[in-house]
């Protein structure tokens, strides 16, 4: 290490932090150069990590579809989740789509029993509900043991979309649909 690393010039703080790191004495994070210049001290023969554990895939590729049209060209975009608005029709809707693949959710439309007698029932994803609709909560239980009931292996669906009110056509304030929010989910939690 001492011939690889020569104690000379404006490193030497730098290079002797360095060495003491990988002797394992007096373990150093940052060395100052020149009095005022702060650098950090790394080892290369010791592996780098984060604190934090990320999952590889911290987000995805979210594309929401209104017509069977739209599918392909979704996809085709790079699109990880698909977000079916209004499909009626999920075999036609998903031809050649590898469900396997892409994570479906479909929102209105069909109802859980029609999609899974189609056999397109998500692997990933879900059968949505507005949680705004105050007429389709009424039929969240019944809902919810539907998707249950058609779901393969062990992952849990998505039953239930709460939006934002803001962005629909409404004139909500931030405060007034935080509110709203948190009375929905409220009612939600009592209900299940």
């Amino acid at each position: 290490m001492e011939d690889a690393f020569p104690l000379k010039g404006q490193w030497q703080d730098w290079t002797a932090a360095v060495q003491a790191q990988s002797r394992g004495k007096n373990p150093a994070f940052n060395a100052l150069l020149e009095g005022e210049l702060e650098v950090p001290v790394y080892h290369p023969a010791r592996p780098v990590s984060s604190v934090r554990v990320r999952p590889q895939t911290p987000w995805r590729i979210r594309s929401t579809v209104r017509a069977q049209e739209e599918v392909m060209p979704a996809l085709e975009g790079g699109a990880e989740v698909l977000r079916l608005v209004g499909c009626h029709r999920p075999s036609e809707w998903l031809k050649g789509v590898e469900r396997a693949y892409v994570e479906v959710e479909f929102e209105g439309g069909a109802s859980a029993r029609e999609i899974a007698e189609s056999g397109c029932f998500p692997l990933q994803g879900g059968v949505l509900l507005n949680g705004w609709d105050a007429s389709a909560m009424h039929a969240l239980d019944t809902h919810c043991a539907g998707v249950d009931e058609h779901s393969e292996g062990e992952v849990r669906l998505r039953t239930l979309t709460l939006p934002d009110p803001r962005l629909s056509n409404s004139s909500w304030s931030t405060a007034a649909s935080l509110a709203l929010l948190i009375q929905r989910c409220a009612g939600l939690a009592a209900a299940s």
